[in-house]
């Protein structure tokens, strides 16, 4: 059977929760480098992130943070589900006391109880009420390219594998095998 593809809902889009990755841009007001431009970048990648539906909390910037046009940006921060999202991006423009940059997430980690619920819905909306549950590693790191294995309870009681795929696009290929374990 060939795979099944489906685009997920909100928790798993985590790279936007993986939305062709979040991209934003923004800017704040320009401080020395340091501590305090830092805190400043952190602060306004929360908020455009927030303005784009991406609620993130626990931004965190790299040391060193370097207040000049071209300087890169390395940052992680979580959405409400729990996924940490690695960020990357570029100060793009300095002018006067106005920082621009770009950011994107390129990457994370989920919990796996947070992608198993997510898949389980693609699952059930294939197998209907057949499927009664579904387990994923304790950690699943996004993108997960080839694939990760989880495994299905159908209402049989039997377990299948399930090869799950979430690209970073946030597009998901399921698997399932055709026979039990």
């Amino acid at each position: 059977m060939p795979p099944r593809t489906a685009r997920l809902a909100a928790p798993i889009v985590v790279l936007a929760v993986v939305s062709g990755l979040a991209a934003c841009g923004g800017s704040g007001a320009k401080e020395d480098d340091g501590p305090t431009a830092r805190a400043k970048v952190e602060h306004a990648i929360a908020q455009r992130f927030a303005a784009q539906g991406v609620r993130l909390t626990g931004v965190a910037c790299a040391d060193g943070v370097k207040v000049e046009a071209d300087a890169p940006l390395a940052c992680t921060g979580r959405n409400p589900s729990g996924t940490k999202l690695v960020l990357r991006g570029t100060i793009t423009a300095v002018k006067g006391d106005t920082v621009s940059f770009r950011v994107r997430a390129v990457g994370g980690v989920a919990e796996g109880r947070v992608i198993a619920s997510q898949v389980l819905v693609l699952v059930r909306k294939r197998l209907g009420s057949d499927a009664r549950s579904l387990t994923c590693p304790a950690t699943i790191r996004l993108p997960t390219e080839p694939s990760v294995t989880c495994a299905l309870v159908k209402a049989d009681g039997r377990t299948y594998d399930v090869a799950t795929v979430i690209g970073a696009d946030s597009r998901v290929q399921l698997r399932v095998a055709a026979r039990p374990r």
